[in-house]
């Protein structure tokens, strides 16, 4: 797999965690959280209360050069942006210069263009794919990456409601059958949240957390899910034979 980084932050070598900002957090609470283990930052401009190009902009350019992924997510997959796709787009025109990265649902109508932005700027992209009432069956999840491998984008991210273990071991099974495709998975709900742990260490690169508010059903906050990380890939890297 190319190695694919957000800023500083390179993707591959071991779970990364990718802390969701739905507001202007201060920025000694998010230096606090970046120091206690967080990789990177998602700025959510689709849910910052005050939704002005220029303000976000700002705040963008104050972050730097923390890295920072940029996502204005869609309301069809749980985003709040509700506005038309001309005025998304332009919006991603003028705040992609102060990121490192971009997420952008794949099958938007936008996409391409989002994607040909990046290209030019050099910043890789993830096509997302999000699902807040059920876990695509595994014809659907198959079609899903073939959709993402046409697109020309970087990474496939998969978000998808898991209802009970059974979803949550398809999204597993979807994960660790394309070994190589550089891959995003996660399970929300509650039958999701053990995925949230597991799946890094099935290959999946990214897990979220969030500073401020929640932007997604099942996420821990940065210190609960920082720490059980590092248990688990403690365990992990051990190599004891204790049970």
């Amino acid at each position: 797999m190319t190695a694919i980084s957000v800023g500083s932050c390179s993707l591959g070598d071991r779970p990364r965690v990718a802390a969701a900002l739905s507001d202007a957090i201060e920025l000694s609470v998010i230096d606090r959280a970046l120091s206690e283990g967080v990789d990177f930052l998602e700025v959510r401009a689709d849910l910052f209360p005050r939704q002005e190009v220029v303000f976000i902009a700002e705040y963008l350019n104050r972050l730097r050069p923390r890295p920072v992924l940029l996502t204005i997510r869609h309301a069809a997959e749980g985003g709040r942006w509700s506005s038309d796709e001309t005025s998304r787009l332009d919006w991603y025109a003028r705040l992609l210069p102060m990121a490192d990265a971009v997420d952008v649902e794949i099958r938007s109508d936008i996409a391409t263009r989002v994607v040909d932005m990046a290209r030019q700027q050099g910043k890789p992209v993830i096509g997302s794919f999000h699902d807040f009432q059920a876990t695509p069956d595994r014809a659907d999840l198959d079609r899903l990456a073939e959709d993402f491998s046409r697109g020309g984008m970087d990474i496939l991210k998969v978000a998808a409601w898991c209802r009970d273990i059974r979803d949550l071991r398809r999204l597993a099974a979807f994960l660790c059958g394309r070994e190589g495709l550089p891959m995003i998975v996660l399970g929300m709900g509650p039958a999701g949240r053990p995925g949230r742990l597991l799946f890094p260490f099935l290959g999946s690169l990214v897990t979220y957390t969030y500073l401020g508010t929640a932007s997604a059903p099942g996420q821990l906050n940065h210190r609960e899910l920082v720490d059980l990380l590092e248990r688990i890939r403690g365990s992990a890297d051990s190599g004891g034979s204790q049970h």
